[in-house]
This record gives structure tokens, sequence and C-alpha cells, in this order.
């Protein structure tokens, strides 16, 4: 009798129950968290670039973000000022900027960073900014800080769901940064409030940001950071009177696949196939795209039913580094949804009416090509066990 989905994933753990946690499976947990995180991120240079494809309005994929422990904010000082120091990937790094921000008139974020005596050499990004709750989880709505002198580059990130809802927004250095250990460099960035953008009410303070190796790394909590006024100045900052109507989930979609070949030593070393990510993501487009709020609209819906108000997708699951010798798959994969809607702008009392497609499934498996024929398999297991035959 074929196996089913849930019966294989039973017979790997049971195969891999014995087995102890290793560097190997830390890499390759890693590696699916890295691959699902640069799905989850978006990075924007200069004013707030977008890409429009097939009448999708969605920002650029950019760098991955995992949390460091919480940061240590500093006692006010004079100014209206205070710095937030956090201990990232070895690099002791601070942020220090002002307590209110009232209105859109630039000013300066000072970011420092010291890399031991005791330390190795570190290359990679850095960037100042703030740590805030979303109001869609996953899901950018735009920057809430500017770079106004050309001293860093937007920087918009979400962090993955698995840690927490939150978002980073800032400025970072355009260039590589090198810290040969004992380095200490300092920048300041001329920033302002985005008013287009509304300010979140979780504000968790400046933080910094460091990306090295493709994997960023932002402290989970700082200082809180007041904003003067909070709202949006679109002309559809909010949504009333919304309708709408939910369409047939599509076909399922692959958004990431690893395969792994085992010797007979048993170890197995997961690599990500790329090139796969058939879904591509949640969109929203609006009469208003413009002058749209999107997480606004996105979250009423969320809230009447329509879908789930979520920018995830679906993540890997967590792969055995231990296996009998042979071939395996990993997959992850979701089913979007059209949801058609239709209200009214505020303030300006504008019509509305777009279109959000939202996740509307997700599912993820391992396969052993040695054991699972396709034809047993439903979708997307079938699609996945394709990969069986190559690499």
């Amino acid at each position: 009798m074929p196996l089913t989905e849930n019966e294989l994933r039973d017979l790997l753990r049971e195969r891999s129950a014995a087995a102890p946690t290793s560097p190997d499976r830390v890499g390759a947990v890693r590696t699916r968290v890295a691959r699902q995180r640069r799905r989850e991120l978006a990075v924007v240079s200069g004013a707030l670039a977008l890409v429009v494809a097939a009448g999708a309005l969605w920002a650029l994929p950019g760098q991955s973000a995992t949390p460091a422990p919480p940061a240590s904010p500093s006692p006010s000082v004079p100014g209206g000022e205070f710095t937030t120091t956090a201990m990232i990937d070895g690099i002791t790094a601070s942020v220090t900027g002002p307590s209110v921000v009232d209105g859109v008139a630039p000013f300066d974020l000072t970011l420092r960073v010291d890399n031991p005596e005791s330390g190795s050499v570190w290359r990679g990004r850095v960037a100042a900014g703030l740590l805030y709750d979303q109001l869609v989880p996953g899901y950018f709505d735009g920057d809430v800080l500017t770079s106004t002198d050309g001293s860093g580059v937007n920087l918009g990130a979400t962090l993955p769901a698995s840690v927490t809802t939150r978002a980073f927004g800032g400025v970072q250095m355009p260039d590589t940064v090198v810290l040969a250990p004992g380095d200490t460099r300092v920048w300041t960035f001329s920033v302002a409030r985005n008013p287009a953008v509304a300010v979140p009410s979780g504000i968790r303070g400046w933080l910094a940001y460091l990306v090295a190796d493709g994997t960023g790394i932002v402290p989970s909590s700082g200082r809180a950071v007041t904003f003067t006024p909070s709202g949006s100045s679109l002309a559809c900052a909010a949504v009333t009177g919304l309708t709408w109507q939910r369409g047939t989930p599509g076909a399922w979609g692959l958004e990431s696949v690893s395969t792994a070949t085992v010797g007979a030593d048993g170890s197995a070393r997961w690599v990500e196939v790329p090139g796969v990510d058939a879904a591509g993501g949640t969109t929203f487009t609006s009469t208003q795209t413009r002058n749209v709020q999107a997480s606004t609209v996105i979250a009423t819906l969320g809230a009447a039913g329509a879908a789930e108000a979520s920018g995830y997708g679906a993540e890997l699951p967590d792969m055995p580094s231990t296996l009998e010798a042979g071939r395996y798959v990993a997959y992850a994969a979701v089913r979007m949804v059209a949801v058609t809607f239709a209200g009214t702008c505020g303030p300006s009392g504008e019509p509305i009416s777009g279109t959000w497609t939202a996740y509307a499934d997700r599912a993820a498996g391992v396969l052993d090509c040695d054991v699972v024929a396709a034809a047993a398999l439903p979708q997307p297991g079938a699609a996945a066990s394709a990969y069986c035959a190559k690499g």
C-alpha cells in the first residue's frame, strides 16, 4: 500500500529520532530559515522602490533577519536623546537618536560599532533604525524613515514569523564594512519621518542591524520612541464600508525545495534548489495604489474573515541530519486565493477597489525518493517528487 505524506513523515521521524543534534543539523535549519527569510524581507534603495508585475505592487526582496538578545537602553542624555547598545554577532553596536520625533524635519542617527581585540575580522552591512510591530505580520508597507542626504540607503525588513511579527526600518551603509579586531567605526545618518507611512504604536526603539554572510541580526527590543503625528498623510490612510468576495484557491505552488543525498555514513547535507518560487508571495493592487495604506485594507479584510492577514508564506520543515542511505526532498508550498474588495477611503472619501492575493493554504514535507512514488502523492508532494530525479 502506498504511503501517505503523513505516514512518510512519521517514518522519517522514527528513522531520525535517535540521531544526536549536530552542526550539520544546525546548518540545515539555518539554511531553511534563511531561504524563508529572503522571501519575507524587503530592501528599498533611495525613495521607496517598487516592483510592478502583472499589476501587483510589492517591495524588492532583500536580506535575512534574526533576533539578537535584547538591547540595553541608556538613560536619557541632554538634548532628548538616548543610546541603545547590543551585542550582535560578536560586535558591540549602539545607536543614538532622539526620544521624540516631531514632524518631518531631518534629524541624526549615530551608529557606532566596536569589534573587540579578541574578535575576528567581520565583514558585512551595518544599519541603524527602528524595530516596530507590524499591522499585518510579514507585510512590508513602506519605510517609516528615509535618508535625507544620501548618507545611507533605506532599509526595510520583516522578521520571520517563527521569531516575532515585528519589522525593522531604517538606513544602512551602501557599501560593505570590514572590521578588523580592535576596530571602532562611527557613522551619522541624516533621516526624516516619511509622512505617508503611519507609525505603528509598538515602537521598540532605535536599534542596530548587522548583516554578515547573508544573515542579518537585529536586537529584539529597545527603549520606545515617540512620533508625532503618528498617522499617515495619504488620502486613503483608512478605509470604511469594505465589501469583499473570496475567489477559489489556485493550484499548489512550490515556494522552496531542498535536496539531500545520504551516503553509507547516514549524514545528510541539505542543499537548496535555486529558482523555486512559484507562488511569488502575497500581493495588493487597488484603484488608489499610490495613496493607500495597503496594510490597513489587508488587516480589515483579515478581521472580516476574507483570508489570513499575513505576508508570511510556508517554511520548509525541520530536516533530519541523519537518515538511511538514499535521496530525499524537502519542500514548502502554498495555495493563493484572490480577494476582491470595494470601500471608501478616509479621510478623502474617495472610492477604493482592488484585489488582495492572499495565502489560502500552506504545506511542507520531506519525501524519501526510494519509498514514495509520485503517483501515490497528492499535490504538492507530487510536484516536489519531481526533484527526486534531478541533481
